[in-house]
């Protein structure tokens, strides 16, 4: 059963295209035994806010979340194109990848 899971996940992970553009490396977050959904960047700050009060930060895995990545307090980042959000479609979990140049 596991390695089946694995397979899956990677054959739908290369039918899935790159995007969003991974600046370091493709991380896309997983839940639920499956990949999310990519949903877009944020569009402006409070956006941003958003994404870094209410998602899970995703960084080869959930991780716990440094203060480096409270937006309010450090300022955003030289672009918005570094946070990606993501979400389950299975249980609607929302999580955001941060790849900085």
């Amino acid at each position: 059963m596991k390695w089946t899971l694995i397979e899956a996940l990677i054959s739908k992970s290369r039918k899935t295209p790159d995007i969003p553009m991974f600046l370091q490396r493709v991380d896309r977050p997983l839940c639920c035994k499956d990949i999310t959904e990519f949903t877009g960047y944020p569009a402006n700050d409070d956006e941003l806010y958003l994404v870094g009060d209410q998602d899970i930060y995703w960084e080869e895995g959930v991780k716990g979340r440094a203060s480096m990545y409270d937006f309010r307090v450090h300022g955003s980042p030289e672009s918005l194109r570094e946070i990606a959000r993501f979400t389950c479609r299975h249980c609607s979990k929302k999580y955001f990848t941060f790849q900085f140049t």
